[in-house]
């Protein structure tokens, strides 16, 4: 946003503007977040699987993963005891490139 602004001489930014960002700079493949979340965290099948089954509201029965994915806070588990992904931006994401 602060990009646009500067480069465009705009002070007052829009929600096109934002919906802009968005599609160009945060939901991208190539984000660092995902691609270092895919290839350094998410190494084994069995993270991988409990990350899909988190997304898919699925019972998880990994113990192992599930304190991994803790522990590096990824994961919370909501009042229902429910696990959830702990940023919605980065589930939106891992559900847009499918881990």
């Amino acid at each position: 946003m602060v990009d646009i602004a500067n480069k465009e001489g705009r002070r007052d930014l829009t929600q096109a503007d934002l919906d802009r960002v968005i599609a160009t700079k945060i939901i991208d493949k190539a984000t660092n977040e995902i691609a270092i979340f895919k290839t350094e965290f998410c190494k084994t099948d069995a993270l991988k699987a409990t990350v899909r089954a988190i997304l898919n509201e699925e019972a998880v029965t990994d113990e192992e993963s599930l304190s991994m994915l803790e522990t590096h806070q990824y994961i919370v588990q909501d009042e229902e005891g429910k696990w959830t992904m702990r940023v919605p931006l980065f589930e939106t994401w891992l559900r847009k490139f499918r881990i």
